[in-house]
């Protein structure tokens, strides 16, 4: 059948939420993916601290190699909400590069995908991006391999 998605959403209405789309960690080391991770933190984002967030977190799974976006997780306030922009950077192939590049309204908690994303690109240089809290993080591409602008 065409026009069925193959990419579905998930959620969980615990407290907090639980909502994930694409791939878990797990399931990319069983496929053997040569994969890298990115997190973000409710409480660094300016939305997080005005809607008093203590907790919550996001998590990024993608590919080393093409760093197209595999899987996100989200657990903390509205994750079921947050996370259906998840779906189309699963859905549609996008990449860390396209996330970090990409304009949001502000204050809202899609600041996590950045977040995650510059987390992620951190990793995959070999270093821990220093935890801020605020939106704005730098990032030195240089030492990303193949890293356009």
């Amino acid at each position: 059948l065409e026009g069925i998605p193959e990419v579905f959403p998930y959620g969980i209405y615990t407290v907090p939420e639980v909502s994930m789309v694409g791939i878990t960690e797990e399931e990319a080391k069983k496929k053997n993916l040569n994969y890298c991770t990115g997190r973000a933190n409710y409480k660094d984002t300016a939305r997080g601290k005005i809607i008093g967030a203590q907790s919550g977190m996001m998590k990024i799974i993608f590919d080393r190699e093409t760093l197209v976006i595999l899987g996100v997780h989200v657990i903390g306030h509205f994750a079921s909400e947050v996370i259906h922009y998840g779906l189309s950077l699963v859905d549609n192939k996008k990449t860390v590069k396209q996330v970090v590049s990409t304009v949001f309204n502000y204050p809202t908690l899609h600041a996590l995908y950045k977040h995650a994303c510059y987390d992620g690109l951190g990793n995959l240089a070999g270093y821990k991006v220093k935890r801020l809290t605020c939106d704005y993080v730098r990032l030195d591409t240089a030492d990303i391999p193949d890293y356009d602008e």
